[in-house]
């Protein structure tokens, strides 16, 4: 063996090492914010769960109020002054 073959073999040896490590920290680093994921998770589910009930809830109220808007002038208004924008369940098309 000669010696420049000797030399790379320590640096593919140093480098190999060098990657055994990272991934070794990378693997931790991964570990610890997987964690904090799921408590943070956790933490907030029940509220993440009301917000969509709630979101559907309003849904259906939005869809109500298009459907009177279609005779009450006031309700239109309401609509059109909220900017919002219902896809009506029986025509398929949007009001």
């Amino acid at each position: 063996m000669t010696t420049m073959q000797f030399r790379i073999l320590n640096l593919l040896g140093v480098l190999c090492a060098a990657m055994i490590l990272t991934g070794l920290v990378l693997g931790r680093t991964n570990g610890a914010l997987n964690e904090s994921v799921s408590l943070t998770q956790n933490r907030f589910q029940p509220q993440f769960n009301e917000a969509q009930q709630k979101y559907g809830t309003l849904q259906n109220l939005a869809i109500r109020v298009a459907h009177g808007g279609q005779t009450n002038a006031v309700l239109k208004e309401i609509l059109t002054k909220l900017d919002l924008q219902v896809t009506l369940p029986s025509e398929g098309q949007k009001k």
